[in-house]
Parts: C-alpha cells; sequence; structure tokens
C-alpha cells in the first residue's frame, strides 16, 4: 500500500528498496488510464499487503495486518457496491451516508425488519437494525444469573457519532422506530416509556 493522490491508498508492486526508501509500481486499478510512473517512497509512508486486504469482508476486525490502507480501501469498495454498512466486531457498525433514497428505502423495509428481529445476529449483514435489536434483548437480559420477571434488567446506549451531513439524525430515527415497533415496546412498558 503506498499513498495515493485521490484514494487516500493504492497498491503498488513493489521494485525495489534501498535504506529507507522504496521504490513502488502503482498497480493499474480496472478502467484507469495508463500506468503511472514509477515511484518513490519512504518505507515509514507504505505499508504491508495481506491476501485478507483483497476480500470484500463485511466485518473489519476479519482484517489480518490491519491498517488505515485496508480499511479505506474495503469501505470504498463496500459503498461502491451498494453496502453501506460494515461491523467492526459484533457491536460496532461504520455507515456510510448513500444520500440516495432509492438505494436507502429497501435497506429499512417491514421485511428487513422482520428478518433482523427473527434471527441470530451475527447471521445477517451488519445494520442498524442489528445493533439496536441487539441493544433491546441486552436491555430485557436480566443482570446477574438469576433471571425471572422483576430482575433488573441492563441499561443500554446507542452511541451514533459523525461529521455534519453523515447521517446521524437519519439513523437515530431508523433506530427508534425499530424500538418503537410493538414486539420490542410490548415487553416492557418502562422500556416503551423511554422511547
Amino acid at each position: 500500500w503506498h499513498p495515493h493522490a485521490t484514494r487516500a491508498w493504492a497498491l503498488g508492486e513493489v521494485l525495489g528498496m534501498d535504506g529507507d526508501r522504496v521504490r513502488v509500481r502503482p498497480r493499474r486499478e480496472p478502467g484507469a488510464p495508463a500506468d503511472e510512473a514509477v515511484q518513490e517512497f519512504k518505507m515509514s509512508e507504505v505499508c504491508p499487503f495481506d491476501p485478507s486486504h483483497a476480500l470484500d469482508l463485511a466485518d473489519l476486525s476479519l482484517l489480518n495486518n490491519y491498517h488505515e490502507a485496508p480499511l479505506l480501501d474495503l469501505l470504498r469498495r463496500r459503498y461502491a457496491g451498494d453496502s453501506i454498512y460494515t461491523g467492526v466486531g459484533p457491536h460496532v457498525l461504520v455507515s456510510i451516508n448513500p444520500y440516495d433514497w432509492a438505494l436507502s428505502l429497501p435497506l429499512y423495509s417491514p421485511a428487513q425488519r422482520r428478518a433482523y428481529r427473527d434471527a441470530a445476529l451475527t447471521s445477517l449483514a451488519p445494520h442498524v437494525y442489528a445493533l439496536a435489536e441487539f441493544a433491546a434483548r441486552q436491555r430485557r437480559s436480566p443482570i446477574g444469573a438469576a433471571g425471572g420477571d422483576g430482575a433488573a434488567t441492563r441499561p443500554q446506549a446507542l452511541l451514533v457519532s459523525g461529521e455534519s451531513g453523515a447521517g446521524k439524525t437519519e439513523a437515530i430515527k431508523i433506530m427508534l422506530e425499530y424500538l418503537a415497533e410493538p414486539k420490542h415496546a410490548a415487553r416492557s412498558a418502562r422500556y416503551s416509556s423511554m422511547i
């Protein structure tokens, strides 16, 4: 991986090393103009490639040799393939605003909501519904080994962060609509009154 002017990072072939310098021939991307000239970088400016970096992973934590270059490349490739959600382990979600409701609306259909409500959470693609469902299930789980009615439950929080225009408000509205559905709200009067 070497620095790239428009994509932040790009793959290249190492042609040689001299002290703390490395010569790299940039890899030609499909549809890109003719090969770029050989470039020279400091060793500290390049990062190693691992075969996992070429996979279309739905979970960033599955990358080997994790660093900025494969992370950004994977997010770019997933976004280009209309996958706006990427997980980082089971409880963190990276979301890229598609700025396109035609693409987004099918992601939030009643059928999608049912799929996440009734499934094992790790069996489906990363989604805000998966995070909301996990929080709802944890909220209903009693604290400690003793369960049953009246047991103390686990308070939950969902943190949504991002730059202006990143879609934070929409993500929160989507999660709240999901949590306010009768299946979730009916489980606990206290829970529904919090929404």
